[in-house]
């Protein structure tokens, strides 16, 4: 059976309700299938989700989804809860695509804002509210670049050259978005703030982005540094402290950057390492660290 993957949020983490662009990307490191069995407690609340299907204006074969429950189907998944990386996401994308009874093609580029909503709607049985990133992210299992204006394409993102290195630190602890983004938005509410934001953190988030999109390295390695500074001094409540210390270690080392990956306030934070510090997997101080590839 098909493994859909995790999702990584690359760029954009809270300043896309501000105005700026948003990057995210399939993470292989951690997926889920489905599986038959007889523990019935891996179903985790499908029994529930297929009533709330039935809302949905969207057609699925709930039928055979109810005969297949009652088989044992299960959704076998090791992405982490509470990382941010879409474990929900997952579990909507291999529904839609298992049960729908006319699924949308991953390549019918026009109708992505209405998959994109569909997916929406299936996740929020489960957050109440969802925006639908996740789940395409892990459906379509390519990155996606998204607009302020919600307009969305699938990117090929270039690799990196040699002697620069992607990767996700793990800070081993989970996290909540909602106090994330109360504390942003709370930030934002000084005018001051608001200014340093747009123009030293924003700006050069979408910079960021596009340098990498058209394969400028020196700038893409530039701006991610100017990114993962200006979130060390001015959102260093969104970092837990033991992650702070070895951010700042690596920026006033120039061995390597770390910058928010999501929520912030725990799961994984994106670094960029500009010499070669491990070839798969690692450690950073004490954080268990995984090389990227998107």
């Amino acid at each position: 059976m098909r493994t859909y993957p995790a999702k990584v949020l690359l760029f954009g983490e809270h300043i896309l309700l501000r105005g700026a662009a948003a990057l995210a990307a399939p993470l292989h490191l951690y997926g889920g299938q489905w599986q038959f069995g007889s523990d019935s407690g891996q179903q985790f609340r499908l029994r529930e989700w297929v009533e709330y299907l039935l809302q949905l204006p969207c057609d699925f074969r709930l039928a055979a989804f109810k005969d297949d429950l009652e088989a044992g189907l299960f959704f076998q998944s090791d992405i982490p809860t509470g990382y941010g990386l879409g474990s929900s996401g997952a579990l909507c994308a291999a529904a839609y695509e298992r049960y729908a009874e006319q699924p949308i093609a991953r390549h019918d580029a026009s109708l992505l804002p209405e998959l994109r909503n569909i997916l929406a709607a299936m996740e929020s049985f489960f957050h109440g509210a969802s925006s639908g990133i996740d789940p395409l992210v892990s459906y379509l299992s390519q990155p996606l670049l998204l607009r302020p204006d919600g307009a969305l394409n699938a990117v090929q993102v270039p690799a990196l050259p040699p002697g620069m290195t992607l990767f996700l630190l793990d800070s081993r602890r989970t996290r909540s978005t909602g106090p994330m983004v109360q504390y942003f938005r709370q930030r934002c509410e000084d005018p001051a703030f608001e200014t340093l934001m747009r123009t030293e953190l924003l700006d050069v988030s979408d910079a960021a982005v596009s340098a990498w999109l058209d394969h400028r390295m020196e700038d893409f390695s530039r701006h991610f540094q100017c990114i993962s500074q200006f979130q060390a001094q001015h959102l260093a409540p969104m970092i837990p402290d033991e992650v702070l210390q070895i951010w700042q270690e690596g920026n006033a080392r120039g061995a390597f950057s770390l910058k928010l990956c999501g929520a912030g306030g725990g799961g994984v934070f994106l670094g960029l390492a500009f010499t070669p510090l491990f070839e798969h997997e690692g450690w950073i101080g004490d954080f268990p660290c995984h090389v990227l590839a998107v």
